[in-house]
Order: structure tokens, then sequence, then C-alpha cells
């Protein structure tokens, strides 16, 4: 199946979700949720070297809109269009919005605070990048186990994730001498696991911990001729990158994530402000590489 056809039929899934579900649907409700984020990140073209790590500052937006259905007891589908979007401070070409839908699959097994809650997500967005080699579609689906340990202080979340991302296929034309390998850099697939914790402090203070362990394609921005040839014959993918300087080279990886980070809930429950920082350690071709990233956002759910 073409890339362009696996967007179309999870395109297709979600049209018939939003078309059967107010059918069984014991009520319907309209939703939004909106969001604002400011981050630093000190390795944001994730080189192997820290001598060509550059650092930016990324202000993002979100917003979603759609509707939840109740059906029986337990269970809820959320259906929501969304958009996204991202500006650099100093790399421009890196700034890219996407525009998509998504589905969500929630259920209760039983009555009461301890009962554990499973949900199923999918999502499908079109990237609109700076970047031509950036452009594309995404796709990710999630299965989540969520408990609360202690009445309305601590939950436990279990995550299995899976990504997939299709880029254009751009040829070397000042390289022949890569001609024989893709220039699909962002084509990539991926499997995560993830483990969350969340600790409520006060009736408005949360402090949430998180630990992720990723395994698939990961892409690295480095000068060509850092590379050694060894790395460079595991390489799967390679080209030269539009955003920034040096190249883009795609190969199988695998990126362990570590979170720490407070929220504090304002306007009746209905915002939340997060101020968060994440640690990511990536190896691949024989080498790693790693980032620190600190994030600020405000979260708005009506």
């Amino acid at each position: 199946m073409t890339k362009h056809a696996n967007v179309l039929h999870l395109g297709s899934v979600l049209l018939l979700f939003f078309y059967v579900a107010p059918v069984r649907a014991e009520w319907v409700e309209w939703l939004s949720d909106s969001r604002v984020s400011a981050q630093v990140d000190d390795n944001i073209n994730t080189s192997l070297f820290s001598s060509q790590a550059q650092e930016d500052y990324v202000w993002s937006g979100f917003l979603s809109g759609g509707r939840a259905y109740q059906l029986g007891s337990h269970s809820r589908i959320y259906l929501n269009a969304i958009f996204s979007g991202d500006v650099h401070h100093r790399f421009e070409y890196l700034d890219q919005y996407t525009l998509g839908g998504s589905a969500l699959l929630t259920h209760k097994f039983g009555l009461g605070w301890a009962a554990p809650v499973i949900s199923l997500g999918t999502s499908v967005e079109h990237i609109f990048s700076a970047s031509e080699l950036r452009n594309g579609e995404k796709i990710q689906s999630s299965l989540r186990l969520s408990k609360w340990l202690h009445h309305d202080i601590l939950q436990a979340h279990l995550v299995y994730r899976f990504d997939h991302r299709d880029g254009p296929d751009l040829a070397h034309p000042d390289h022949p001498e890569l001609a024989t390998i893709s220039g699909a850099v962002f084509d990539i697939q991926g499997h995560t696991v993830e483990a969350l914790l969340n600790l409520s402090l006060t009736n408005q203070l949360r402090l949430n911990v998180a630990y992720g362990w990723r395994s698939g394609d990961v892409t690295s921005n480095n000068l060509l001729n850092s590379i050694s040839d060894n790395a460079l014959s595991h390489v799967d993918a390679i080209h030269k990158d539009t955003a920034l300087p040096g190249w883009i080279y795609r190969a199988y990886g695998t990126t362990q994530t570590y979170d720490v980070g407070f929220s504090y809930s304002f306007l009746n429950g209905n915002a939340l402000s997060t101020l968060g920082y994440r640690y990511v350690d990536t190896e691949a071709l024989g080498m790693g590489y790693d980032s620190n990233q600190v994030r600020l956002s405000v979260n708005y759910t009506y």
C-alpha cells in the first residue's frame, strides 16, 4: 500500500466513525482543546557530535475540535480535527504546520476510582514544512492503560505507541556517488513503550515523571565527511539538509527519554500550565547523541 493510500485509508476510518458513532451514542458533546508552548533544545539537529550540535528556541501551538460520544455506561469515542504549528527562532526552515484528524476510544473496567481505563487512539496528519525534505504524512497509533494507585493522589500509565512517517525521496544531483543510497530520510517508523506517574501534591499542583524507550528509525544531522565509512555502510538514507547546515542521515537506533515536570491547574480545572524537563539519549550507527529540552506550556480545554 502506498503512503497516500495509507493516509486515505485511515482518513476513511475516521469518517466512518463520524458517521456510525452518533447512531449508537447515548449522548454527544462538543469539545475543544488548545495549547501554546515555548521550548529550548540544545541539540535541535540531533547531531552525533557535540561540536556540531545546534541550539534553538521553538514556539508551538495546537488546536483541536470535535465531539465525544458516550457508548454504554463505560465507553466513549472522541473524534477531533487537529491543527498544530511550530516556529523556530534560529532555523526558520524548520517551521511547519500540520492538519489532520484523530480518534480515541476509551473504556473503564467497572465503577469507582480504582477501576482501570484503557484507551486506543489513532491520528493522521499532513505535514507542511518550510523545508521540502520534511513535507509528508505521519500516522500514530497508541494503546494506554491507566489506573489510580491511590485515590486522587497517584496515577500510573503504561503506553505502547507506533509511529509512521512518510517523506519525499529526493535525488542527489550534485553527488552522483550517493545515487545508490535512498534520499527518503524522513521515511520513519518506530515502536515506543512508556511508563508515567502523576503525583498530586495539592489539589492543583502535580508532579509528573516518565520514562520511554523507542526502537526504530532515527535521524541525525552531521557534516558530510564526519561519519566513518563503516558507520556510513549502516545508513539507510541520506540527503543534504534543506533547513540546517550539514546532511541528514537515517538509520536504525534506540532512544531513551527521561521526563520530570510540574503542572498546575486553574480556571476551575479547565486550564493547565506545565513546566517540564526532558533528557533524550539516542544510540545509532555505533555512536550516540543526547539533548536537553525544557518546555513551558499552557493548555485550555473547553
